[in-house]
């Protein structure tokens, strides 16, 4: 205390003070500046991305990839163009890209994910720059980004690491709405690049360049997935929004696309290729009606990311004031009120919520699709889920403390992460998928189904049987639970109850060609063991002429003729299956055999060579050379080969 009474700040610990704040102050503005570096932002996004994902590059396939990608001859070829376009105009350049996948890896699972995972961190990348050049907008000076350098890393790390995207990455035949996102968000940018190279030049040619190359991102991207035919609908949205207001627009561009769009479409419709209805089953009315159920899952998961399933329970509405559908009609209200009020101070929250609804309407919306919920149409509608916490984030940032914004946003992103790596570990077979679908959908039929025949594979087949008779009394309408349980009585030689099974499988129908091939060739493949073989046969053409690829059918067939005593029908039999499959041993060993019948040893030598090579343990190959040596005159090789067949017979004995 001084002698006057008042107190005296300690000169000795004053400068200390500073010297301790002004290095601390410094050290959290260097680490908050090298963060807002764009080049370790897109790092980032991609290390952190491939770590969510580290756990599916050996994820099996699943569901629709059966018949989209291992069952799909039009993508064994790349010259197969005529045969994409015919059967999947509407997603082209979606399954090109699975053709290009099988050209240069063949049907190894890892290629497919390590490019959806590519796609996945592209589009991440998207957001992110998608975000900054919105910073730069007209309509955004002001709003205080300089203090919070990191809302597009946040962007495009949420974008990239909500739990809710997992499925449309991890299920590989949802490469369409990766693909389908990427155009659309390339042309979002270049679009945007080019608008604001117009309003800083003030020259309209200046941006002509960046509306080539939107034009040219959005016609690829009309083949990828429906989604992007919302784009003429975002792209002045945002304009509105961000680059002007209405009066900014220039209408003669933006009517240019849209018509363009237009064309498009109803082009793709007049020549038969794009239907606006998959399914007759319900009205558009009563599938809108479902859609605002279906809104209140899809807010929540945004939000809350748990108890995700492949398959959700969502029935139509019974009547008028169903409760959950009134809930989503109070939902999507507010949404559109929040959207239009908040439109002049919270830009980013306002058009976030906006694209969330447009960019949802082509797949929830009048148009009926023949499942109601799936969780990867919300890939698009992320994006402005991002825009809308973006805008929460800076709107927050003058009430928080920067080491809370930090924590919370390192917190939010963290916890993402963890839960996308954890979601992702179910996809890992079949087996955990459907098994986890169950669990949480325990009254969809369609998934016993599947894991029905998950178990078939692993030769559960007590399991499977138990499944598909749980699915035929939640849903005796399913196709797939006659045409399954059909496979599994073949296996365990119940060939009457595969016949049933199978005539209820045709009786109720499919629109699958594939589907209809196999059901055949289970029932005739009963059919031939029962010896009865006109009905064989019958079956089987039936069968390849449904999938003239299937090499097991025509073995089958040539086995028919066989025993019927017509060698030279099964010689062509099993060549053409030769033909589908040029490494399918038991169709070399049957038409060996059937060479020597016709008095032809030589070619089947050659065949049983063939069939050793490919199955060095093949005790009927070995048993046949035997033979055809022995009419050669060869006794020295046909008594090895008898030998070689005894020692593998024994082994077997020994080794079941």
């Amino acid at each position: 205390m001084s002698p006057s009474g008042r107190k005296v700040q300690n000169p000795a610990r004053l400068p200390s003070q500073k010297r301790e704040q002004k290095p601390a102050d410094g050290s959290v503005r260097s680490i908050w500046i090298f963060l807002s570096q764009p080049a370790f932002q897109v790092l980032m996004i991609g290390v952190v991305t491939c770590l969510a994902y580290s756990n599916t590059i050996d994820a099996s396939f699943h569901f629709d990839d059966q018949d989209s990608i291992l069952t799909n001859s039009a993508i064994r070829s790349l010259g197969n163009f005529g045969e994409l376009w015919s059967n999947w105009a509407k997603r082209f350049v979606t399954y090109l890209s699975f053709a290009l996948n099988y050209h240069f890896f063949g049907l190894g699972v890892r290629s497919f994910h390590v490019v959806n995972i590519a796609l996945h961190i592209g589009n991440g990348i998207l957001v992110w720059w998608l975000i900054r050049l919105t910073a730069a907008a007209p309509s955004m000076k002001g709003q205080p980004w300089t203090t919070m350098r990191s809302i597009p890393l946040l962007a495009g790390l949420l974008f990239a690491l909500h739990p809710v995207q997992t499925q449309a990455v991890t299920y590989i035949v949802q490469r369409a709405a990766l693909l389908g996102t990427f155009f659309y968000l390339l042309t979002a940018c270049f679009y945007i690049k080019g608008r604001l190279v117009q309003l800083t030049t003030g020259s309209f040619m200046r941006g002509l360049g960046w509306f080539a190359v939107c034009a040219l991102m959005a016609f690829i991207g009309m083949f990828s997935k429906e989604i992007v035919y919302t784009l003429p609908i975002a792209l002045v949205l945002y304009d509105v929004f961000f680059l002007g207001g209405v009066r900014g627009l220039n209408w003669r561009f933006v009517g240019a696309i849209g018509a363009a769009f237009a064309l498009a479409i109803v082009g793709l419709i007049y020549g038969g290729l794009m239907e606006l209805v998959d399914t007759t089953t319900i009205s558009r009315s009563l599938y809108s009606a479902t859609q605002l159920k279906v809104l209140l899952i899809y807010v929540r998961l945004l939000f809350l990311p748990i108890h995700q399933s492949l398959e959700y329970v969502v029935s139509p509405p019974m009547e008028l004031l169903d409760i959950e559908m009134l809930a989503g009609l109070a939902v999507l209200g507010i949404m559109i009120i929040a959207s239009i009020t908040m439109s002049k101070h919270h830009r980013l929250i306002s058009f976030g919520i906006a694209w969330f609804v447009v960019t949802l309407l082509p797949e929830s919306s009048i148009i009926p699709l023949k499942d109601f919920i799936f969780e990867h149409r919300l890939y698009l509608p992320m994006v402005g889920f991002v825009f809308a916490t973006a805008g929460c984030a800076i709107a927050l940032d003058k009430y928080l403390p920067r080491s809370v914004k930090v924590i919370g946003l390192a917190t939010l992103i963290s916890l993402s992460g963890v839960m996308a790596f954890e979601r992702n570990k179910v996809w890992k077979n079949d087996l955990s998928l459907w098994s986890d679908v169950i669990e949480k959908a325990p009254t969809k039929a369609r998934a016993y189904v599947n894991r029905a025949r998950a178990f078939t594979d692993l030769k559960e087949y007590e399991l499977a049987h138990a499944d598909l008779d749980r699915a035929s009394r939640l849903d005796p309408t399913l196709v797939e639970i006659y045409a399954n349980r059909a496979s599994i009585n073949l296996i365990l030689g119940d060939f009457d109850a595969t016949i049933a099974d199978c005539g209820k499988a045709i009786g109720l129908g499919t629109n699958s060609s594939i589907a209809l091939s196999r059901i055949f060739y289970s029932r005739g493949s009963a059919f031939l063991m029962k010896r009865e073989l006109d009905s064989a046969l019958a079956d089987l053409s039936s069968a390849v002429s449904n999938d003239p690829t299937y090499a097991e059918a025509y073995t089958n067939r040539g086995y028919a003729y066989w025993l019927k005593k017509e060698s030279e029908n099964a010689v062509r039999e099993f060549t053409s299956a030769l033909r589908c499959n040029p490494r399918y041993g038991k169709a070399l060993t049957n038409r060996a055999i059937a060479f020597i019948d016709l008095k032809r040893p030589r070619d089947a030598v050659a065949d049983l060579d063939g069939a050793i090579a490919l199955q060095p343990d093949n005790v009927d190959a070995f048993v046949q050379r035997a033979r055809a040596n022995s009419i050669l005159g060869d006794i020295v090789k046909a008594h090895a080969d008898s030998a070689a067949a005894l020692r593998l017979s024994a082994e077997r004995r020994r080794f079941p």
